[in-house]
């Protein structure tokens, strides 16, 4: 009894690692068009991952948190959902946002955030998903 135990502990870890695929998220951050970074993170389906970037000289701080998963609606099949965290800090102002998106496989996906009166900055995020 104690190896059939043994055996279904195997053959269940093996299947969700097989539903659990790495996913590879290239981007590119613009704060009013201005290309501010192009991080590239893998993770894995179902797990946030974050990256930071800091900019000594200019007193600025981009971050950028992501949830990937493998998701599909009527229009995309096979696709990857991507919600994010995102903060730009520039020295002068902070743009926050939390966007989400669904894309196809390999095809580019662009955010676009508006700050509010007072901060008038555009945040642009473009971003394509893989599986690894």
């Amino acid at each position: 009894m104690p190896l059939l135990i043994i055996l279904m502990g195997l053959l269940t870890s093996h299947n969700a690692s097989a539903l659990s695929k790495n996913i590879m998220i290239s981007a590119k951050l613009f704060i009013n068009g201005k290309l501010i970074s192009s991080p590239k993170i893998i993770t894995i389906a179902g797990e946030t991952a974050e990256i930071s970037q800091i900019s000594e000289e200019h007193q600025s701080i981009y971050r950028m948190k992501v949830l990937a998963t493998n998701a599909s609606d009527e229009k995309i099949k096979d696709g990857i959902l991507m919600k994010f965290d995102i903060e730009a800090n520039d020295g002068t102002s902070i743009i926050k946002s939390t966007p989400q998106v669904l894309t196809k496989i390999g095809s580019e996906a662009t955010i676009t955030v508006n700050g509010d009166q007072a901060n008038q900055k555009e945040l642009m995020l473009k971003v394509i998903a893989t599986r690894q």
